[in-house]
């Protein structure tokens, strides 16, 4: 899979989860789109909405269960929720770790 295809899962779980907040995620920004922490928009709470969407995202379009809120992702030094880049990568390192074909 593309890297550019798990930022359109992120940015489609940020232009649903947007419908629902005060301040939206500006998802013009691209991978440097802020979402979580210093800069971003969301609370712990609508972070959770946004993980448990994307997690149902990638199961549904690429057949994969994955655990986006897990210890690695807790203990890395820069959270892979700040951006739409970060945590398009850590999808895309989560996902295919998940394959052994």
């Amino acid at each position: 899979m593309l890297a550019n295809e798990y930022s359109q899962v992120v940015i489609d779980a940020i232009n649903e989860l947007n419908q629902t907040l005060d301040t939206p995620i500006n998802t013009e920004f691209g991978g440097d789109a802020p979402i979580y922490g210093k800069h971003g928009v969301l609370d712990s709470i609508s972070l959770v909405s946004l993980i448990v969407n994307v997690e149902q995202k990638i199961e549904d379009q690429f057949g994969v269960s994955i655990i986006l809120a897990n210890e690695k992702a807790m203990s890395q030094r820069n959270s892979p929720f700040l951006t739409i880049g970060t945590l398009s990568s850590y999808l895309q390192t989560l996902v295919e770790g998940n394959h052994h074909d």
